[in-house]
């Protein structure tokens, strides 16, 4: 599944503080579980992610519950429904 890692770059890109936090964390191993998928990758210096076969330093297990859409905000062209 490394193809999502260009995905996930993108967004570490618009946010340069938080690329510059990562960057801290350089040449440790993560690994997402979200949805009964599992990412692992490797923090690189820049603050990215690569792909990485290696054991994760620390693993994020997301619940199918916390990445399931809202149907309220479905139904509402994607923005919030206010009465």
């Amino acid at each position: 599944m490394s193809a999502l890692f260009p995905i996930i770059n993108h967004l570490i890109q618009q946010n340069p503080d938080s690329r510059s936090e990562l960057a801290a964390f350089a040449d440790k191993t993560l690994a997402l579980n979200i949805a009964g998928l599992k990412l692992t990758g490797r923090i690189t210096e820049e603050g990215f992610l690569s792909a990485s076969n290696g054991f994760a330093d620390t693993e994020i297990t997301f619940r199918n519950s916390a990445v399931q859409k809202n149907p309220a905000r479905r139904r509402a062209g994607g923005r919030r429904h206010q009465p």
